[in-house]
């Protein structure tokens, strides 16, 4: 039997890695050899220079710390208003307790919409301002009801002992109730990092600044332009990519385009002739 879940979880793994390393030894092959198809284990042809390209472009390095910062001052401030929040709603003594239960339930389902949000959004000055990735993510009713059922399955003796010895509800939580509920607490850190990282649509409605633009964001846009593109352009799909002016080269039929991937934008190409099936590169005097 313990073979078998080898087996079974070791075909797992490959299943879910090898997209991941598929991507990778793609970015690190010559990306002419990978147009051409057939790569699978191992780059045929070793060539860096994706990676020079994108670590040239501003845009993408700055979409890149935003996401990182959003990311880690998103992660923790959310789990822990989260979890302050769901240690309250464990309190039945609490002065209406039902009905702020029934309160945050609520929102789960009901919501006032994207413009009426803007609208708040806007009042409280969060357009075109970093805080909007943070603050209205702070709080997540989902998670807090999975940490809340959490909490309220730990012994009760646990915060009656801490209160004989003069404990109040702040330290109880951060020295008893934290430390205890480390599992549940790892698991949504987790979730929420994810959502983060990946978010892209807080981005489009609430920030019109490019360096306010997440990675996800800007990778979004291009793929829009690809898929634009794809509808209105028979060349190939490497013309409608950014312009890259500082790189070296110039492209005979098509000036200063010098692309990357729509997946990773770490695929680097010429410019391709359609008509010719020829790839067509011209060093710059």
């Amino acid at each position: 039997m313990d073979t078998i879940c080898v087996i079974f979880l070791t075909i797992l793994f490959i299943i879910t890695f090898y997209p991941f390393w598929y991507v990778f030894i793609a970015s690190i092959n010559d990306p002419m050899d990978t147009m051409k198809g057939g790569l699978s284990l191992l780059p045929r042809v070793l060539n860096f220079s994706a990676y020079g390209v994108i670590m040239k472009d501003k845009e993408f390095l700055n979409s890149m710390a935003v996401s990182v910062l959003r990311v880690i001052i998103g992660t923790p401030l959310s789990v822990l208003f989260t979890s302050m929040l769901a240690y309250v709603l464990t309190k039945k003594e609490l002065v209406a307790y039902k009905f702020w239960r029934k309160i945050f339930v609520f929102t789960m389902y009901f919501g006032g919409g994207i413009i009426p949000t803007y609208m708040v959004y806007k009042s409280l000055g969060l357009i075109d301002n970093f805080a909007v990735y943070i603050v209205p993510s702070i709080i997540s009713v989902y998670y807090m009801i999975l940490i809340n059922s959490y909490m309220s399955q730990l012994p009760k003796e646990l915060e009656e002992s801490a209160t004989i010895d003069g404990a109040n509800d702040i330290v109880i939580f951060f020295r008893i109730i934290m430390p205890v509920s480390v599992p549940i607490i790892a698991t949504i850190a987790l979730f929420v990092a994810i959502n983060h990282w990946n978010s892209f649509f807080d981005s489009y409605l609430y920030t019109s600044k490019q360096n306010l633009k997440t990675l996800q964001a800007v990778m979004m846009n291009i793929l829009n332009q690809y898929q634009t593109a794809s509808l209105t352009d028979t060349a190939h799909p490497c013309n409608i990519f950014r312009q890259y002016k500082n790189d070296g080269y110039n492209s005979i039929y098509n000036t200063d385009n010098y692309g990357i991937s729509v997946c990773t934008k770490i695929f680097c190409f010429r410019n391709y002739d359609g008509s010719s099936k020829r790839i067509i590169i011209k060093r710059k005097e």
